[in-house]
């Protein structure tokens, strides 16, 4: 495999919410996909939190958001 093949793989679990590299590096209890995070959100409504891989709440801070909202601003441009 070469290295531009691995690095892609890496990307590609980077951004896949099913596997253990991403559970791991975001600080998830299990990996679980997209599709069933859905599922137990509509299922399990307000209670969803009990059976998620994550802490919903008090995951991000505010100053957390707050930054993330900066950059989003900075990234922004309108063209006329």
């Amino acid at each position: 495999m070469s290295w531009g093949e691995a690095c892609d793989l890496v990307e590609a679990a980077l951004d896949d919410t099913g596997t253990e590299l991403f559970a791991a590096v975001a600080g998830w209890r299990f990996p679980m996909s997209m599709p069933d995070l859905l599922l137990v959100t509509s299922a399990y409504g307000k209670e969803a939190h009990r059976v998620m891989p994550f802490d919903p709440e008090g995951q991000v801070t505010p100053e957390e958001t707050q930054a993330a909202h900066d950059e989003l601003l900075t990234e922004i441009q309108f063209s006329t």
